[in-house]
C-alpha cells in the first residue's frame, strides 16, 4: 500500500512518496532529488537559457503537489478526509 492509499500517513511520507514519483518520471536515479534533477537540466545540459517548462519542479512545488494528490486519491476512494464542515 503507497503513502497516498494509507489514510494514516504522515505529511513526511507523502512527500518523499511524491518526490520519488516526479524523480522517476523526469527519468532520475532513485538516490536524485528534485532540486538536484533542476541543477543538472539547468547547468550540466545547456549552453543558453533554459526554458522553464522543461525543467521539473522544485521541491517544495512537489511537496503541495504531493498533499493534493493525497487528497484527491482519498476523495476518489470515498474515504473523508475531515476537512469539510459538517
Amino acid at each position: 500500500m503507497t503513502s497516498y492509499e494509507n489514510p494514516k500517513s504522515t505529511p513526511a511520507e507523502i512527500v518523499a512518496t511524491g518526490e520519488k514519483a516526479l524523480v522517476h518520471l523526469y527519468k532520475g536515479k532513485s538516490t536524485d532529488t528534485l532540486d538536484l534533477l533542476r541543477f543538472q537540466e539547468k547547468v550540466a545540459t545547456y549552453k543558453a537559457s533554459v526554458h522553464p517548462k522543461v525543467l521539473p519542479p522544485t521541491s517544495a512545488a512537489a511537496q503541495y503537489h504531493s498533499f493534493r494528490v493525497f487528497h484527491q486519491v482519498r476523495e476518489w476512494k470515498g474515504h473523508k478526509l475531515g476537512l469539510e464542515n459538517d
